[in-house]
């Protein structure tokens, strides 16, 4: 009867397990088998057809990479029953159909040793047997009585055994015959990696094959083994063909050979041979918790096996691509070159050739005739010519390279190749051997980077190359460019020698015709120069460029070896170790070299005050004389920057004359400012009081950050006024404001504040130089008064903006509350070396000028400088020149374009000279009189000053007056214009300092 039951159940059971074990399991495994099929048959495709060029092998790479990429590179779920939950659900809904427990006859095998028992066995079963036939002794004796007196015999005793059944049931579905299924499953996994680890040796032989093809023929490739490859393709497809077929064959037999297990095992629960308790829940889940354990580490292993061979092959790709990539944008870029280089820019400079040469057979046509009718000809095309050239072909050719753009054309290289690195997977991991042939353990995988490491270790190298290679490009078609323009200037001078030379022909002179052609083959061979510089910075620019890529490529594909992966990892971390410890012992140095000099200047600061305050004192008993000797080298120096910067070129002294800018391009530095004026304005159109101080030191630019502020917002009324001179009365101060007004003038305050404020629009109002509203005396304060009553009463329909003097201001704010009566106070912030540097270097790139430092006669060389090369030293002396500018500067924008001009010592062709000033000594400052000492100090308040002017701030009569400022100018302190004084701009600083130190100002 127990047989015919789980003969019953077993149509149940197949359809349970063929329908949601069996059925989910092999499109499981379909849908990975197909993928895998499907990655050997598209590389196979490509095997056959082999790519047109390194364009096609590139797109070649790319769909390799995609394949990988969407094959299987996910991790398999690696939990039992969370992948077959329908199975679950359905065998624990069927087992609760059935009964618990079953009570059935031991058969007469459970009594006697079987082949395949235990040895045990025959010991207990003959036991057995001995105690069934004692418990039989009883009834058969029974049976002998009734047979004497007649009655019915009574049957043996038998043995029953209880079956839990419903849990055997379930340690057959859920145990046993997913159990089984493992080794199937273990198999495909195996073989699974193998043919992964097969093609990923197929593919690295196609690498290498089109890697030998492309460096023997260049941008080709062939079928030639190829073949071969495609053979072996077709081999690992008939392989899976065969082997992933009978794995499903295999599982109806394991099927098969579990539901024998389950009719054993249902003949032997309840008996010795497998006892109730083998079979009870805590056991059955104890095992299929076990199971599990077994299924999520043999498919987590195999996970982390073929995640990691795949990650492998990806990294492998990622590199072969990133070296087809590489190689694709430098042709790109080369093609662009040669197309810009030889075709455009020397068909421009062939043109300007062609011109000379049609001159040149011109005049020797007319050389045979008489020289007088030479002379009309060489007159005209002296004039005609050189217009021609400079008016028109030149400046094509000069278009034609500003439009060819050949540093920003190395600009887009550079940036595609960096993205083209920073396309490489950020994090991929890998094992150490690259043997796929067993399961991989968590702890097995490690991570690395690719593009850390080539950003980090290879990729500046090359782009330093690529840099260097655009500076040399730079360079040379700088040269180039320098010898077309001075075409014409040739032309033009060597004609109009061979006409002077034509008219001492009449009286007997030399040949006019052979110094007018050999003026003009000069200039044609300049055009041919510039040809030959163009086409040899080609051919340089490739091999440079082909050498750096050379050396990248050679490394990049390092990556693709596993001891070379460790190594440059243990280089990178030890780099990485280096760069810190660099970075701290920096950081320590440069608080030394910060802490040291404040130290160092406070404790000479602290002997000099000491030292001046002894020699005044000596002075005061009259111990000593006072010394104001004034050295001759330091007044020639001032005195003569005037006269060198009208030296230089014309085009120098206008970009780097000290005006508010013209060109907007030079603005620079001034962000935060005008971040600053554009809260102020946007607090005033949201009817906030909104008045602005600008304020800072004269020349930091205050003048041209308006100009840029007002070309930005573009408000429709602006009235801008720039005080120049001392406005002190109040007649001069209405007039100022009836001038934007109109022609019906005011002379009060309220009457100017209602016409201000009676139009429908808001107005904006600049007044520049508020410092010249004041003089330091006494009643000399009532128009900055009359200006804050003003403001006061106009600001909510006047946009106010006013500048004044860093060091006025500060003296208003103390002796007037002058801050009050604005809501916005910006102040210009000191330029560091770098912005200052960027200021004046884009003005000369402009001029088109070679700069050339020096150092100064009187400075001698240092042992640094005597050992470097000259693209060191030069480097060398821009940064020393440059740290000098800011010591004598401080972010002062004027005054760095004077310290510039006055550097620069000669103009030669397109180079200009600059020299590292010779460090003068200022100590005279320090022998001052207090007389002057407090000129300097009122024209640092006041910025210009009169002699009548002079006199009243300083209390002293005129003849005074005319004798300090007259000395003062003597000696290059001070510079006159027309009536007015001003300290020398190349002492501003050093007189700052100098009355800081006297705690005049602060």
């Amino acid at each position: 009867m127990t047989d015919r039951r789980i003969e019953d159940l077993e149509p149940l059971w197949e359809d349970l397990v063929a329908e949601k074990l069996f059925g989910p399991f092999h499109d499981w495994l379909d849908s990975r088998v197909n993928r895998v099929r499907d990655l050997v048959s598209a590389m196979k495709e490509h095997a056959a057809l082999p790519p047109s060029g390194l364009q096609g092998y590139h797109a070649f790479h790319l769909g390799v990479l995609r394949m990988i990429s969407d094959s299987e590179r996910e991790r398999d779920q690696a939990d039992f029953e969370a992948l077959f939950p329908e199975y679950i659900s359905g065998v624990i809904a069927h087992c609760d159909e059935q009964p618990e427990m079953i009570r059935t006859i031991q058969e007469r095998e459970r009594f006697i040793f079987q082949p395949g028992d235990p040895f045990r066995f025959r010991i207990i079963k003959p036991l057995k047997r001995s105690l069934l036939w004692l418990s039989r002794i009883p009834r058969r004796s029974g049976n002998i009585l009734r047979r004497l007196i007649g009655r019915n015999m009574r049957s043996d005793h038998i043995w029953h055994r209880y079956v839990p059944f419903r849990n055997l049931i379930i340690r057959f579905l859920l145990v046993f015959l997913p159990r089984d299924m493992i080794h199937l499953l273990d198999e495909y996994l195996r073989l699974k990696s193998n043919l992964l680890v097969r093609m990923w040796k197929i593919y690295h032989q196609l690498y290498l094959l089109d890697e030998q093809h492309l460096q023997a023929t260049g941008n080709t490739l062939d079928n030639t083994g190829r073949d071969f490859l495609a053979g072996e393709l077709d081999l690992m497809l008939a392989e899976m063909e065969q082997a992933f077929p009978e794995m499903k064959i295999r599982f109806q037999g394991i099927y098969e050979d579990t539901l024998k297990d389950l009719r054993r095992d249902f003949n032997l629960a309840g008996t010795i041979e497998l006892q109730s308790r083998r079979l009870s829940e805590d056991r059955i889940l104890m095992a299929r918790r076990d199971f599990n354990i077994r299924f999520e580490e043999l498919v987590r292993g195999w996970n982390n096996n073929h995640f990691a061979l795949l990650e492998d092959w990806l990294l492998d790709n990622a590199i072969y691509r990133l070296r087809y990539t590489v190689s694709i944008r430098h042709n790109e870029f080369y093609n662009v070159l040669d197309q810009r280089l030889v075709v455009l820019l020397a068909e421009k400079a062939g043109s300007v050739s062609c011109t000379i040469d049609e001159l040149i057979e011109k005049i020797r046509g007319g050389a045979g005739k008489d020289i007088r009718q030479v002379i009309p000809l060489l007159s005209e095309e002296r004039h005609r010519l050189p217009d021609h050239l400079a008016g028109s072909m030149i400046p094509d050719a000069m278009d034609a390279f500003a439009e060819s753009d050949l540093p920003g054309l190395m600009e887009d290289l550079e940036k595609q190749l960096s993205e083209t690195i920073h396309e490489l997977p950020e994090r991929v991991a890998f094992i150490k051997s690259d043997k796929y042939q067993d399961k991989v353990r968590d702890r097995q995988i490690e991570y690395l980077s690719p593009c850390e490491m080539l950003r980090f270790r290879d990729y500046p190298v090359y782009l330093k190359g690529i840099r260097d290679t655009a500076a040399f490009l730079e360079e040379k078609l700088s040269e180039a460019r320098q010898h077309l323009l001075s075409v014409p200037t040739i032309v033009e001078f060597n004609l109009e020698s061979a006409i002077l030379k034509a008219d001492a022909e009449v009286t007997g002179g030399t040949d006019p015709v052979g110094i007018a052609v050999e003026g003009l083959e000069r200039a044609k061979g300049k055009c041919e120069e510039s040809v030959r510089i163009l086409k040899e910075s080609s051919v340089r620019v490739r091999d440079q460029l082909d050498d750096h890529l050379e050396v990248f490529i050679r490394n990049i594909l390092k990556l693709t070896e596993k001891e070379n992966i460790l190594m440059i990892r243990w280089q990178i971390t030890r780099a990485k170790y280096q760069l810190k410890l660099r970075e701290l012992l920096s950081n320590t140095g440069r608080f030394m070299k910060r802490s040291i000099p404040l130290l160092y200047r406070f404790l000479i600061r602290k002997i000099k005050s000491s030292s001046e305050s002894y020699a005044a004192l000596r002075q005061r008993f009259g111990l000593t004389e006072a010394s104001g000797e004034f050295s001759a080298e330091i007044s020639a120096y001032l005195a003569q920057y005037r006269s060198a910067m009208e030296k230089l070129p014309f085009v120098y002294q206008r970009l780097y004359e000290v005006k508010p800018l013209e060109n907007f391009s030079f603005f620079t530095g001034r962000n935060a400012e005008l971040s600053d004026l554009e809260k102020a304005y946007s607090d005033f159109n949201n009817e906030v009081f909104a008045p602005v101080a600008i304020v800072g030191e004269k020349g930091s630019g205050i003048t041209t950050l308006i100009e840029y502020f007002i070309a930005r917002v573009d408000h429709k009324q602006v009235h801008r006024v720039s005080l120049t001179q001392k406005c002190i009365d109040e007649a001069s101060f209405f007039d100022i404001f009836n001038g934007m007004t109109g022609t019906d003038p005011v002379d009060r305050i309220e009457r100017l504040a209602d016409k201000l404020t009676s139009g429908n629009d808001a107005v904006m109002i600049i007044l520049e130089n508020i410092q010249h509203l004041f003089l330091k005396k006494v009643g000399g304060f009532r128009l900055i008064g009359t200006l804050s009553q003003l403001i006061s009463k106009t600001s909510g329909k006047v946009f106010w903006i006013t500048s004044c003097s860093l060091f006025a201001w500060e003296y208003l704010v103390k002796t007037f509350g002058i801050n009050d009566y604005f809501g916005h106070v910006v102040r210009m912030r000191v330029l560091d070396e770098e912005l200052l540097q960027e200021f004046i270097l884009r003005r000369n790139r402009v001029s088109g000028y070679r700069i050339e430092y020096t150092l100064h006669a009187g400075v001698g060389l240092t042992r640094k400088r005597i050992k470097r090369d000259e693209k060191e030293q030069q480097a060398f002396l821009e940064r020393s020149y440059f740290k000098s500018m800011q010591d004598f500067a401080h972010g002062n924008m004027s005054l760095a374009l004077i310290f510039w001009l006055r550097s620069t010592t000669e103009v030669t062709g397109n180079t200009i000279r600059i020299s590292l000033p010779l460090i003068l000594n200022m100590g005279f400052l320090k022998a001052l009189s207090t007389d002057r000492l407090f000129t300097l100090y009122n024209l640092l308040l006041h910025e210009t000053l009169t002699l009548q002017e002079h006199s009243e701030v300083l209390h002293v009569g005129p003849d005074r007056s005319r004798l300090i400022l007259m000395s003062m100018t003597d000696d290059g302190i001070l510079i006159s214009s027309g009536a007015y004084y001003q300290i020398n701009p190349l002492l501003y600083r050093e007189v700052i300092s100098l009355l800081q130190s006297r705690n005049i100002v602060h």
